[in-house]
């Protein structure tokens, strides 16, 4: 039996489904937003019905907290909050000590971890170059020649306050001094003129010496009396390294001016700060990881960067040399192969094992340096000669581009981090 609709009919139904769709949309729009009076009547509604439960302030504070997680207000990096002498924030309850201790022992252990997740972690406090407190006891004197021409005495008498290098041994320091013009648009001519005068000295070496004495004085050729105007005094503060590059550990730099008012044949003897030295040889990347049962320690360099200069452009060969002192005696050393692109495999790794040495007393030094021939790496076995030869003729050929040193900083993350590889980043000094 058929049912038959009539054009009405159709209409009213049409209409009908029509108008629930809008009710149902209107409905859910007006409940969800907060701005539709049909919104506050519903939400009045609930809280009458279900009451919020309001919690007070100190049942928060009286709930135990995780061992695990400890959610603190301070922030990790400081607080904005002022500060009482004791280290409480004010306007804050304080904690026992005990509770204080330990989070800031948390605080530490997420830092650590946070310096091991990252790609390469920088390492230039372990090439400190102790420039800080280091000075020099200079004297200055000058003479007239005659009405254009003078000359004039250097007086380097001693150094005070230097430190001990990073693997245990004192340093073994020489000046070197140089003259030189300013320099500029202005007056070429006699700006060349002082370049062509300027001249350069060194001092003898101090062997193993925190305030190594000199007492030498240098005299200059007659020079234009101009460079008394426009010249300037480079002192550099060297430290003689046997077994890598000579570094700088402080510079000074004195415009001669400051001298005229002396008057002629008149000593300046003055001591002198050093400042940090600005040149930078370039930054070398690589790995190490700490086994504490085996008591071994494994490098594996990954590349290096010099300032200036792009790898291949010339036919040198460079590898890595890692020596491994213990309280400031070469006791092992091994190298890498060369790689013309300073770059090496993951498979070229060093292993040192320490025996029974303590890793306080163990520093590790990493030199890049450049040959002509191509070196084979002395990694075949995990142990070396307790005795290492000393450099033969032909090792002097080599050139050492820069080193850094691995010391008592690094050891603390290594300790923290067992059995995990630590990726580090040092500048070449």
């Amino acid at each position: 039996m058929a049912f038959y609709l009539t054009e009405n009919e159709k209409i009213l139904i049409i209409i009908f489904a029509a108008s629930l769709f809008l009710l149902s949309v209107v409905l859910t729009v007006c409940v969800v937003s907060p701005f539709c009076l049909f919104n506050k009547w519903f939400v009045r509604l609930c809280n009458k019905v279900n009451p919020p439960k309001k919690h007070s302030q100190k049942q928060q504070l009286i709930t135990p907290e995780s061992k695990h997680f400890q959610l603190t207000v301070v922030p990790l990096y400081g607080s904005s909050s002022p500060t009482t002498p004791n280290g409480d924030t004010v306007g804050s309850k304080s904690l026992p000590r005990s509770e204080k201790e330990d989070s800031q022992s948390r605080k530490k252990r997420l830092m650590n971890k946070r310096k091991s997740t990252a790609s390469f972690s920088s390492t230039d406090s372990e090439c400190k170059q102790f420039l800080i407190t280091s000075k020099i006891k200079l004297g200055f004197q000058w003479e007239s020649i005659d009405e254009s021409s003078v000359k004039i005495y250097i007086r380097v008498e001693e150094v005070n306050e230097l430190s001990i290098r990073d693997y245990g041994v004192e340093p073994t320091c020489y000046v070197l001094i140089a003259l030189a013009s300013v320099g500029g648009l202005r007056n070429r001519k006699k700006n060349s003129v002082i370049a062509k005068a300027a001249v350069s000295f060194r001092t003898n070496t101090a062997k193993k010496s925190l305030s190594p004495t000199f007492n030498e004085t240098f005299i200059t050729s007659e020079l234009p009396k101009s460079i008394l105007k426009e010249g300037r005094l480079k002192i550099r503060l060297m430290d003689e390294e046997r077994y890598a590059n000579d570094y700088c550990l402080g510079e000074l730099n004195l415009p001669l001016k400051k001298f005229l008012t002396l008057g002629e044949k008149c000593e300046s003897l003055d001591t002198y700060n050093f400042a940090a030295p600005k040149e930078q040889k370039g930054e070398i990347l690589y790995s190490i990881c700490y086994l504490p049962t085996s008591r071994r320690v494994t490098f594996s360099i990954v590349k290096a960067t010099l300032m200036g200069q792009s790898p291949g452009n010339q036919s040198q060969n460079y590898y890595v040399r890692i020596l491994m002192f213990v309280n400031g005696k070469l006791t092992k050393k091994k190298k890498t192969p060369t790689s013309e692109k300073m770059i090496w495999k993951s498979e070229d790794t060093l292993t040192f094992d320490m025996a029974n040495a303590f890793p306080e007393e163990t520093a590790f030094m990493v030199v890049l340096s450049s040959s002509k021939e191509p070196q084979i790496s002395t990694n075949s076995s995990p142990s070396s000669p307790e005795s290492p030869e000393l450099p033969t003729s032909g090792s002097k050929k080599d050139r050492h581009i820069g080193h850094c040193i691995v010391g008592s900083s690094v050891w603390k993350e290594l300790k923290e981090n067992p059995r995990k590889q630590i990726n580090l980043c040092s500048k070449l000094v």
